[in-house]
């Protein structure tokens, strides 16, 4: 007998049809999220590669700085130890000269009185003809504040090369009586630049008041001593500190910072390629948006072809007479309202297994939630800042350790997860290697530069391990070892004999009882409840696995409130025929 579907039916549309549209509707505002997203993020990148520029500025002008400092005080030290009115200026030229010698990057010292006439100058042998400083901007300077000046770029009058001077008052109860210049060479402060060690296409420049340049990390003796370009010169004069794009020496168009230095006046400026900078964003952002159409396409696909097979089975089973218990629940989908009935008697089987992924997902949630909660509202806070231009770059730059923080927090939850399926799915493999252990935990220990941890070792002990995942076992228990240490510090010891290796990571934290001294190696398991620390209980567990598949061990020693030690042995040669291991 051949069953035909009531016309009421043929009218609403089918189950297949009602699955392509609720993708498209699920992901089209999906879509459009992860659009409006992607360019707060690439705003915030863009951000924070300033402000790292602008750090980078700073960091550098602060070393120059240093550099001056020290030879400022190296001079005055000259000016306290010599008495310059009775002095033996052929002697003290002698001496000087020495010290110019002993000193790297100095040309040269010169004597001179306050009418400009120099005494001596040790580039060339005393008692030879020199010319006066009088006129000279940086001398007359000096004169005028009866201060230290460091004069701009110029070309020394006795060697007549590129030099930057340093011009000290030397005076007594009646007033200035020499004036000591010390001169620098110019090629050690671009050697200072280039010991920074920027990215090969980066630029670093020190230009003087003038907006000369008066060191470069690349072909200085190219540009040293011409001219900023016009538009870096012109945004010189009227902040002290920004982020601008240019089109540098080279023809390069670049996005860069500057920093002026209040104490010698000079600026710091750095640029990069514009494409360095722009052109990872733009690849992520077309592959975003390349996955985006797949992802929509992928969906619609997928739909069509469940839609299909979800559609048939279910209507053959509406056709087989269950609709002798009653009425079927109405449905605007045509094969729900034929099947509905049939699978009332169902629908407590699926109530558990929905109750069962809630408990699943609860628990997920919870944990990726409380970090991402965090984020938002930090990231909200910035944004605010941001829009109303908050003077205090304090608050800026704590809202963003926080964010920093939390996607910390999130990115261990994600590499937790991804380490389990990995281990679950047998993937996991070992990469073997020989390298020094006591290395490698310097590494680890300074990654948490904040905290109080302190490392001794019997001596250097190296052995044939896996780096990446060694360091990962260091991590996780380091990190455990702070979490629960109760603010206190924590010991890491290294110890070997002559077939293994012993780390032992010791806290003086909460502690573990007894009882729960192997539990806390399986899965989904903390070291105790109630706590206040977040995160899946899956640490241990991965650490475990490695630290086997590696053929070594762990052992925990502790009682509760009187912290704990973790000890990992590892045998320090891989064992013959061993292979690399791929474990569930």
């Amino acid at each position: 007998m051949i069953q035909t579907v009531p016309e009421s039916l043929q009218k609403k549309k089918s189950l297949r049809a009602h699955l392509m549209i609720l993708v498209s509707i699920a992901l089209l505002p999906t879509l459009l999220f992860i659009a409006i997203l992607v360019g707060v993020m690439t705003y915030q990148q863009v951000k924070s590669l300033d402000i790292g520029l602008k750090g980078t500025t700073r960091a550098l002008s602060a070393s120059l700085n240093n550099q001056i400092s020290t030879i400022v005080s190296a001079l005055e030290i000259l000016i306290i130890t010599e008495d310059f009115e009775n002095a033996d200026y052929k002697t003290l030229h002698k001496k000087l000269k020495r010290a110019v010698r002993d000193q790297e990057g100095w040309k040269s010292i010169s004597i001179a009185f306050p009418t400009g006439e120099q005494i001596f100058n040790t580039y060339i042998p005393y008692g030879e003809s020199l010319p006066s400083f009088k006129g000279a901007p940086f001398f007359e300077k000096t004169l005028l504040t009866k201060k230290m000046t460091i004069s701009e770029y110029r070309i020394g009058l006795v060697s007549k090369e590129p030099l930057l001077s340093i011009a000290i008052p030397i005076k007594n109860k009646k007033g200035i009586t020499h004036i000591l210049i010390g001169s620098i060479d110019m090629p050690a402060l671009s050697k200072s630049l280039r010991q920074q060690k920027l990215p090969a296409h980066w630029t670093a420049a020190v230009l003087d008041e003038n907006a000369t340049i008066l060191a470069r990390n690349r072909s200085m003796e190219k540009y040293i001593g011409t001219k900023a370009t016009n538009k870096l010169a012109a945004h010189l004069a009227s902040v002290d500190e920004d982020v601008f794009e240019d089109i540098n020496k080279e023809g390069n168009e670049t996005r860069g910072a500057f920093t002026k230095s209040k104490y010698t006046g000079w600026t710091v400026a750095i640029s990069m390629p514009i494409d360095e900078m722009y052109g990872p964003i733009w690849s992520n952002l077309i592959s975003i948006a390349i996955g985006a159409i797949l992802l929509l396409s992928l969906g619609i696909i997928m739909a069509n072809y469940y839609g299909n097979r979800i559609s048939k089975p279910i209507l053959a089973l509406a056709q087989s007479g269950t609709r002798a218990h009653g009425e079927p629940v109405q449905s605007e989908v045509r094969e729900i309202a034929e099947v509905a009935k049939a699978l009332d008697t169902e629908a407590h089987k699926a109530q558990e297994a929905i109750a069962i992924r809630d408990t699943f997902l609860s628990v997920a949630s919870h944990e990726l939630k409380t970090p991402i909660t965090s984020l938002q509202l930090q990231f909200q806070m910035l944004t605010r800042g941001l829009k109303t231009q908050i003077e205090n770059d304090e608050k800026v730059e704590k809202s963003i350790q926080k964010i920093s923080t939390q996607i910390k927090r999130i990115t261990k939850l994600i590499d937790e997860l991804l380490n389990i399926t990995k281990i679950s799915s047998g993937k996991l493999e070992l990469q073997y290697e020989r390298f020094k252990l006591n290395h490698l935990v310097e590494d680890v220990v300074a990654q948490f530069e904040n905290e109080a941890i302190s490392v001794s070792a019997q001596d250097k002990i190296e052995g044939h391990w896996d780096p990446s995942r060694l360091e990962q076992v260091i991590t996780n228990l380091t990190s455990n070892a702070i979490k629960y240490g109760d603010g206190k510090p924590v010991h890491i010891e290294l110890k070997k004999d002559q077939e293994f290796a012993y780390i032992a990571i010791k806290d003086q934290g909460i502690g573990i009882r007894p009882e729960d001294q192997t539990r806390i190696f399986d899965q989904f398991e903390r070291v105790q409840h109630n706590h206040g620390i977040s995160g899946l209980g899956m640490g241990l567990w991965i650490t475990l696995k490695i630290i086997k598949s590696m053929d070594g061990d762990i052992q925990v020693e502790s009682s509760e409130g009187a912290g704990s030690v973790f000890t990992v042995k590892l045998p320090l040669e891989r064992k013959s025929g061993h292979t690399t291991p791929i474990f569930a």
